[in-house]
């Protein structure tokens, strides 16, 4: 059952990074075999459990080939070509005569795949010292009897854990960011964010698209802090945020201590303020209440302070936002009002130029002096007489 949420995770990127397959396809994807085996190992450890009898891993005991052991070697096994698979689907490898140069697809689903690498090098490393722990054949005795003079077995000595142990307390809450990542992933190209930004806008957005990055960032701090440590003698111990807390931070520890936990909460952050305001919402008024009833009384009357003094924080805000707003408003007002006084004289003063030369064109036009048109001349033709003879008598 520790490997159902790996199983799951690694079915959503070959989903995600190659679609949905065909049935034909089925029997060549190895994420398939991957969840079967999980699910044959649930079954085993389930009959095992109601049976009386079973080992650690869930197999039967006295079982010959150790069935147990042979199905976590085969899940492994499946992971690791599951995730050899999502990471082809995933990355493009070209071949020149510089080089080769390996190319990412999104860096959200990319983070998410190294995320699900990472969780199955340190589940097979889990399984590898646990198969390298031997356990006595018998348990050893203190050398007393009890009353039916049966020799009572020596407690034995706890064990510190080893390195796997703690990196599997590492890796745990990795599952949930490899779903952040994916949640974003979508959205991302849902809205067609993706890509370079080409605006102010997405170029402000950039910080709570690729919060959860920071966190993944931080998690390989983490690792790394975890490599370092092993080489002591001190045994790293857990803080409240789940990050390594040695027992001499000083220098160069410190200082990763401090690189990490800024990646982790600036991260987480980012990357639940990049979700949404409305996923939040839906949330937090359906799974706050029944998480607040599950917390003991004093766990509720912290959050009731909280919750007090972040309403009082946003009242005064609210009460300063509305008073700015006001002030802003009224000031729009009178400029508004200057502006449209302004736009008044100039109308004003333009209707009276107009009138003022309507009024200097009518002087002008009363004061001009015209000559009289000369009258036509008539011409008159007289009729043509010819000299009269005198009459002969």
């Amino acid at each position: 059952a520790a490997a159902a949420p790996l199983a799951a995770t690694l079915a959503l990127l070959d989903n995600a990074s190659l679609g949905p397959g065909s049935w034909l396809v089925a029997p060549v994807n190895p994420v398939v075999y991957c969840v079967l085996l999980v699910l044959v190992q649930m079954a085993m450890g389930l009959l095992a459990h109601h049976g009386g009898k079973g080992g650690a891993n869930g197999s039967a005991e006295g079982s010959p080939a150790g069935l147990g052991h042979l199905l976590a070697l085969g899940l492994h096994a499946t992971m690791v070509l599951g995730t050899a698979r999502v990471a082809a689907g995933t990355l493009s490898a070209e071949l020149s005569m510089s080089g080769i140069s390996v190319r990412w697809g999104d860096p959200l689903f990319a983070t998410a795949s190294l995320l699900t690498a990472l969780l199955v090098v340190v589940s097979a490393a889990e399984l590898v010292c646990a198969s390298e722990a031997a356990a006595p054949a018998k348990a050893p005795t203190n050398g007393c009897s009890d009353a039916t003079g049966a020799e009572t077995a020596e407690a034995a000595p706890q064990e510190a854990p080893g390195i796997a142990s703690y990196a599997k307390a590492i890796v745990a809450p990795v599952h949930s960011l490899i779903l952040g990542l994916l949640i974003v992933h979508v959205q991302s190209q849902a809205s067609g964010d993706f890509g370079a930004p080409t605006s102010l806008a997405s170029f402000a957005a950039l910080p709570f698209q690729y919060g959860f990055i920071l966190a993944a960032v931080g998690v390989g701090l983490q690792v790394a802090a975890l490599a370092v440590g092993a080489l002591g003698d001190a045994a790293p111990a857990l803080d409240g945020t789940g990050t390594l807390r040695w027992q001499q931070e000083t220098g160069p520890a410190a200082a990763l201590r401090k690189a990490t936990l800024a990646c982790l909460l600036s991260g987480l952050f980012l990357g639940w303020a990049g979700l949404g305001v409305g996923l939040w919402a839906v949330l937090g008024l359906t799974l706050g209440p029944c998480c607040y009833v599950l917390l003991p009384a004093e766990a509720r009357a912290v959050c009731g302070s909280i919750a007090c003094e972040v309403c009082s924080a946003a009242g005064e805000a609210a009460e300063g936002l509305s008073s700015f707003v006001q002030a802003y408003v009224k000031q729009r007002q009178y400029e508004q009002e200057v502006l449209h006084a302004r736009k008044a004289d100039e109308m004003a003063a333009q209707v009276e130029r107009e009138l003022g030369g309507d009024a200097k064109g009518g002087k002008a036009l009363k004061g001009l002096k015209t000559k009289a048109a000369a009258p036509a001349e008539v011409k008159t033709s007289k009729a043509k007489t010819s000299p009269s003879k005198p009459k002969r008598r």
